[in-house]
């Protein structure tokens, strides 16, 4: 049955149900209809306070770094300047052990109490490893930061390393690259690519994920003895209070040898090529060019141009992605994709052509990678644990962790392009895993530009 109805009444009606009934009842000059619960007081909401970011030295040469931007929970992070680019030969795969070793057996705490005591106040653990840098993180409740910082500290300043640990360590990470990195051309080209950039088993050349070598635990001791320093840690702490986890970390890392860590070789961009056969069904294509390190001046415009290259692979293949990368002395800056076998020519061609006229890109182009790259760096920032991961960047490529959310608040659309040509100045890298007969070589490649 429809009803329908004309007049005072049919405007309350058509107000909606709640209304109505306020109406009904006589209300409706007491009650505002755009107030939702009846009595309640009215709000002036308060602007959020903007992140705040603070940089301390501890007496032993360590960094505190701690950001406050008003979120609930915390993230603690301790961070040492230790990575794949710093093992020898004989020590190949020390970072890829220390990374499946975290939070193990150390001097005061078995693996099980450490994680049970982390547990109980709320906390998780997770370590990752780097070309240059090692991250044992914790996201926890903010007024668990200091049991948290404790056990993370004890990992990193007195484990216990073992031959027993290292043997269990040792069976779990080859299942790990066998099933993961074998079985992944996407993870493989990271490596070599930069392989053919920084030359192969040289500094930032030498593998993330390397095979499985003798290391023994005396092996491992001795690449952490010269890597694993006071001045090369940096704790990070996001959404805790300044002093108070200054404090924390001062007692946590009392411990910590104060002494420098060994000196790095340093890192030459050489421009090669490498091709890695391996027959899984996809080849993954990486393509490059030479960037400065993360402390140079000119690294927020090299940023921008991944984010360029970024949305000129997008358009031109819907696997590949663009990507800059920053180190203490070196950087990169390119394209990445992967295919099934059979599509690879045309991969290879699409990820060309994005270099294609990069340093007379428009104003238009450019203006809108700059805004692309704010926002994605903005995005970061906001988020605790990619703060606390951009914070350790910051600490690792020396740059002010004060300035990593505005960092690419100056760049202009000159300087974008000025570092375009700078780049394709320095020669093209390429690797290439998987079919590499569908590979174009790296001549044919660069002729095609």
């Amino acid at each position: 049955m429809i009803r329908a109805v004309s007049g005072p009444v049919a405007a309350v009606a058509r107000a909606g149900p709640l209304r109505a009934m306020v109406a009904s009842r006589g209300l409706s000059s007491l009650v505002p209809l755009d107030e939702e619960y009846m009595g309640s007081p009215s709000t002036m909401p308060a602007a959020a306070s903007a992140p705040v970011t603070k940089v301390s030295t501890l007496s032993n040469g360590a960094k505190v770094i701690t950001r406050e931007s008003g979120q609930l929970g915390a993230t603690v992070g301790v961070v040492v300047a230790s990575g794949s680019r710093d093992e020898s030969v004989s020590q190949s795969g020390a970072s890829l052990h220390l990374e499946g070793m975290a939070y193990k057996l150390t001097e005061a705490r078995s693996s099980i109490r450490l994680m049970r005591d982390v547990e109980n106040v709320g906390g998780n653990l997770a370590a990752s490893r780097g070309r240059e840098k090692m991250v044992y993180v914790s996201e926890c409740p903010p007024d668990s930061a200091r049991t948290v910082l404790s056990a993370l500290a004890e990992s990193v300043v007195s484990p216990k390393i073992v031959p027993w640990e290292m043997s269990d360590a040792s069976a779990k990470l080859s299942e790990i690259i066998l099933q993961r990195h074998g079985e992944s051309t996407a993870e493989q080209v990271d490596d070599a690519l930069h392989a053919a950039a920084f030359g192969d088993a040289l500094s930032l050349g030498k593998p993330l994920t390397p095979g499985l070598s003798s290391l023994s635990a005396d092996g491992l001791k001795e690449f952490r003895g010269a890597r694993y320093k006071a001045p090369g840690i940096t704790v990070i702490g996001v959404n805790v209070p300044h002093e108070d986890f200054k404090s924390q970390a001062e007692a946590a890392l009392e411990a910590a040898d104060s002494s420098a860590p060994a000196a790095r070789s340093p890192a030459k961009y050489v421009g090669g090529e490498l091709r890695v056969k391996s027959d899984v069904g996809s080849t993954s294509v990486s393509m490059a060019v030479a960037a400065p390190s993360g402390s140079d001046a000119s690294a927020p415009a090299y940023e921008v141009l991944g984010a360029l290259l970024g949305a000129r692979a997008a358009a031109a293949a819907p696997s590949a992605s663009g990507f800059s990368v920053f180190y203490t002395d070196a950087g990169l800056v390119g394209v990445t994709g992967t295919c099934p076998n059979g599509q690879v020519g045309a991969l290879s061609q699409a990820l060309a052509s994005c270099f294609s006229g990069l340093a007379t890109a428009s104003n238009a182009e450019v203006a809108s990678a700059i805004a692309s790259a704010k926002v994605s760096r903005a995005l970061k920032m906001e988020k605790p644990l990619y703060a606390l991961l951009a914070l350790a960047d910051s600490a690792s490529v020396g740059t002010d962790p004060a300035k990593a959310a505005t960092a690419l608040d100056g760049v202009t659309a000159a300087a974008v392009k000025k570092a375009a040509a700078a780049a394709i100045k320095s020669g093209m890298s390429m690797a290439s895993v998987g079919n590499i007969l569908e590979v174009p070589q790296k001549a044919e490649i660069v002729a095609m530009l």
